[in-house]
């Protein structure tokens, strides 16, 4: 799963309420500060990892930030057609999308990805 669990109810209502919160965003200037904190959080975190990854001869020498930055919200922009439409499908397509991108742009060379993977 790319996203939680789309059959789970409460999985779902969490990322629709996330999508609701940031309808409002450029209109209600408390959620844009707070949603865009946590989403810059989240970013930072993502890309702490990856340099992580860097240090330890796991990654590439990609930027790190850009590479969270589009890792982030490639899951984001998903959200929508999966959790609140049902679109699996399109989750299927982006999380295999997804896995090559890390697979062959991340993942350093010699580097296998996990066997659950679709590369």
């Amino acid at each position: 799963m790319l996203l939680g669990d789309s059959s789970d109810d409460v999985d779902r209502g969490i990322n629709v309420a996330m999508m609701e919160l940031l309808s409002h965003a450029p209109h209600n200037e408390r959620f844009h500060e707070r949603l865009t904190a946590y989403e810059r959080r989240v970013v930072d975190d993502l890309a702490a990892i990856i340099e992580d990854g860097i240090d330890a001869g796991v990654f590439r020498d990609v930027d790190p930030e850009s590479t969270a930055a589009y890792l982030l919200m490639t899951a984001d922009g998903t959200a929508g057609a999966v959790m609140a439409l049902g679109m699996a499908d399109v989750e299927v397509m982006v999380r295999d999308r997804l896995f090559d991108y890390v697979g062959t742009t991340v993942l350093a060379e010699g580097v296998e990805a996990p066997p659950e993977w679709t590369l």
